[in-house]
């Protein structure tokens, strides 16, 4: 995080500049992009289906957490006048993908096959609130980027 803003991103009572909004966003994605990435290779490894089952089964908790500490630490920032719109509608869409995958957790929990498991994560809902997450990302990372900034967010 940067010196000028206070732990929390917060910089005091007053919004943070463009810089600073995007320097600790970018602060923030990292860190969850790490996370996904590591979830991402315990998924990925070849399995029969009871073993990718038990794989999913496990590691699907850490992305549940992952979402939220992303949507905490967006919560958390004041973005400036020039991109709050773009700002709350990501975090909208962050805590909707939240909820989403929250209960995908529960359905994949509760799991005996793994094409249950596939057929929750493709559902329209979970494809849905995925889209929504992704457009709404973009349009923020456009928002930087239209201000002359170099914004990458790994939409």
């Amino acid at each position: 995080m940067l010196a000028c803003g206070s732990r929390d991103g917060s910089s005091g009572s007053g919004p943070l500049t463009l810089e600073q909004y995007f320097q600790q966003l970018g602060a923030i994605d990292k860190t969850s992009q790490a996370r996904f990435e590591r979830i991402g290779q315990q998924l990925s490894e070849q399995q029969p289906p009871e073993q990718a089952l038990s794989t999913i089964k496990d590691v699907y908790p850490e992305e549940v957490a992952t979402l939220q500490d992303l949507l905490d630490g967006m919560e958390r920032l004041r973005p400036p006048a020039e991109v709050k719109n773009e700002h709350d509608a990501a975090v909208d869409a962050l805590r909707t993908s939240v909820k989403v995958t929250e209960k995908n957790a529960k359905s994949i929990a509760s799991a005996t096959l793994f094409s249950q498991v596939t057929d929750r994560l493709n559902s329209q809902e979970s494809t849905g609130a995925s889209k929504k997450t992704s457009d709404t990302c973009l349009a923020l990372e456009k928002a930087g980027t239209d201000r002359g900034l170099t914004v990458d967010l790994n939409c």
